[in-house]
């Protein structure tokens, strides 16, 4: 019996940590996206069905244009970029534009996906901040609409 209690709260462990690795950031196509939006409006909002088709429809095509302007515009960096680091090379000798990618390289490893494993929570950031969730905070910076003792409201 003692080895079956063992055996089995191991058995809870791996699979809580297995489970825990795989909870990444999801990424949504644009149709999951606005269906997701939609299910949120229809239980928040109470829609009716026709609503809730219309609501869809609305959300999936911001949910397209979105992706497509992110799509543009990151290609719009990238060819910034390029040009950038072409008219850097013409001013650095070749040791300062080795140094200079590999620093570069260096800070895509180091900043690159910031979203992995930090999905808005300040607390996995920096190990400070608790926002709302601190003890003894009842929200009233929320409820005035102001950030209450810091002098902007």
């Amino acid at each position: 019996m003692k080895k079956l209690v063992v055996l089995f709260s191991i058995l809870i462990a791996a699979s809580t940590f297995t489970f825990a690795q795989q909870n990444g950031p999801k990424q949504f196509d644009p149709e999951a996206r606005g269906k997701f939006r939609a299910d949120r409006m229809k239980e928040n909002l109470g829609l009716s069905e026709d609503q809730y088709k219309l609501v869809l429809a609305l959300n999936t095509k911001q949910a397209k244009e979105r992706q497509e302007m992110m799509l543009a515009h990151r290609e719009v960096f990238n060819k910034q970029n390029d040009a950038f680091k072409n008219d850097l090379g013409k001013v650095l000798n070749k040791e300062q534009m080795e140094k200079f990618e590999a620093n570069q390289k260096a800070g895509m490893q180091k900043f690159g996906n910031r979203s992995n494993g930090f999905s808005g929570n300040r607390q996995q950031m920096n190990g400070k901040g608790q926002g709302r969730n601190r003890k003894g905070c009842d929200g009233c910076c929320q409820k005035s609409g102001g950030r209450q003792g810091r002098g902007r409201n």
